[in-house]
C-alpha cells in the first residue's frame, strides 16, 4: 500500500519557490555588484588600464569605396541619371556614416583624473560607477564593462 505524504498548499509550494527564487536573485545581485567593485577597485589601483590603446583612423570598406567610384563615374557622366546618382550620394553617405566609429578618447583625462583621485571602494557606489562606466554587457555570464572614455574591459569571475 502506497504511504500518503503530506503536501504543502500551491499557496505555501508558491511562497517557498519565491523564497527560493528572490534568494537566487539577492546572490546574483551581490556576485555582479562584487564584480563591479573589483573592476572599478582595479581601475583605481592602475589608472593606466582605463587609456585607450590605440587611436581611432577612419579605413573605408571595401564595398564604399567602390559605391564612391561608382558615383565618381557618374557624376563625370552627363548622360546619368540625376536621381539615381542622388540616391547612390545618399546611400553611401549612409554606409559611411555607419562605419564611423564615436571617439570617446577625449573623456579620457577627467576619467584618470577620477580614478587616480579616488580612495578603493569597499561595497557598489552608484556615483563612482555612473562616473567611470558608460555600459555594463553580460553575456552568457561574461560581463564586459565600458568606460566613458569607450575602452572595453573583460570582467574576471569573482
Amino acid at each position: 500500500m502506497l504511504e500518503r505524504k503530506y503536501l504543502p498548499s500551491s499557496e505555501q509550494s508558491a511562497a517557498v519557490v519565491y523564497q527560493i527564487i528572490v534568494g537566487s536573485l539577492e546572490h546574483i545581485h551581490v556576485k555582479f555588484c562584487k564584480r563591479i567593485v573589483t573592476a572599478i577597485n582595479m581601475l583605481i589601483s592602475d589608472p593606466t588600464l582605463a587609456a585607450p590603446e590605440e587611436s581611432v583612423s577612419y579605413k573605408p570598406s571595401a564595398k564604399l569605396t567602390l559605391a564612391e567610384e561608382r558615383i565618381e563615374e557618374q557624376m563625370n557622366d552627363p548622360a546619368a541619371d540625376s536621381d539615381k546618382v542622388i540616391a547612390d550620394i545618399l546611400r553611401a553617405a549612409t554606409m559611411r556614416y555607419d562605419s564611423i566609429k564615436y571617439d570617446d578618447r577625449d573623456k579620457t583625462e577627467h576619467l584618470l583624473d577620477i580614478l587616480t583621485n579616488h580612495e578603493k571602494i569597499d561595497g557598489f557606489d552608484i556615483e563612482l560607477t555612473q562616473k567611470v562606466i558608460k555600459y555594463i554587457t553580460v553575456d552568457y555570464g561574461k560581463i564586459t564593462i565600458e568606460l566613458v572614455n569607450g575602452k572595453k574591459l573583460p570582467i574576471k569571475g569573482a
